[in-house]
């Protein structure tokens, strides 16, 4: 049996029972596409009807395939570890995006390793991914200032086309595609920066405050532009 108990704003627990008796049918833990440690398993496990004590010095692996073939193996081994761990005689596993790109079904296994790196147990869980309803979930799931960020950190060229057009090239980071149809999408291409030449022969620049792009020119004549003030 499983349950969810909320725990904070952005996480949740989902508590599951696991044995390692042979045979027994693993539990099936439901998630959104593109959710990234948004929840958290947190598992009890068992020999038999026995509740397992888990031996002090014990190292923790996580580890699964994708539908799509993309291999993934978390361990407690790893010092930058935050994806699997054991508190107060439970392992906790984050659910990743690298673990919800991919809408499927397929196990992820759990294996308990001792000092020497021999393994004691071994326990699996079923990771239900339902899919997204936006093609674009990951681009969706990024929040409007992360985005902008990225934006303004992929500025690196400023040229003047062939046909006498100012033009900037961009490396936004994203990972959004050419074409998506987007709220957050159509605010950047449309709102980030506008050019013109006046009667006056002054090519001014106009943008939303938010933005905090600030332009100008150094005595030697270059055009010089700050961004990201008072974001």
């Amino acid at each position: 049996m499983s349950g969810i108990i909320q725990n904070g704003l952005l996480s949740a627990y989902i508590d599951i029972n696991l044995s390692f008796t042979k045979n027994s049918v693993p539990p099936i833990v439901h998630v959104k596409q593109f959710e990234r440690k948004s929840r958290k398993v947190r598992c009890a496990l068992y020999a038999g009807k026995n509740e397992y004590t888990i031996p002090s010095g014990i190292s923790f692996i996580c580890s699964g395939t994708r539908p799509d073939g993309v291999m993934f193996i978390y361990t407690t081994m790893d010092q930058n570890n935050t994806v699997i761990d054991s508190v107060d005689n439970r392992v906790i596993v984050v659910i990743t995006e690298k673990m919800t790109d991919i809408a499927g079904e397929y196990p992820i296994d759990i294996t308990l390793t001792d000092s020497s790196g021999d393994i004691l147990r071994t326990f699996s869980f079923v990771l239900s991914i339902e899919p997204c309803a936006a093609k674009e979930g990951k681009a969706l799931t990024r929040p409007f200032s992360e985005a902008l960020s990225a934006a303004a950190d992929g500025l690196f060229t400023v040229f003047i086309t062939e046909d006498g057009y100012f033009a900037i090239n961009t490396d936004d980071g994203t990972i959004i595609p050419t074409g998506t149809k987007a709220d957050i999408v159509d605010i950047i291409h449309s709102e980030l920066v506008d050019a013109s030449i006046n009667n006056n022969g002054i090519m001014p620049y106009e943008t939303a405050s938010r933005y905090g792009l600030r332009f100008g020119m150094t005595d030697a004549g270059e055009i010089y532009v700050i961004y990201r003030e008072g974001i």
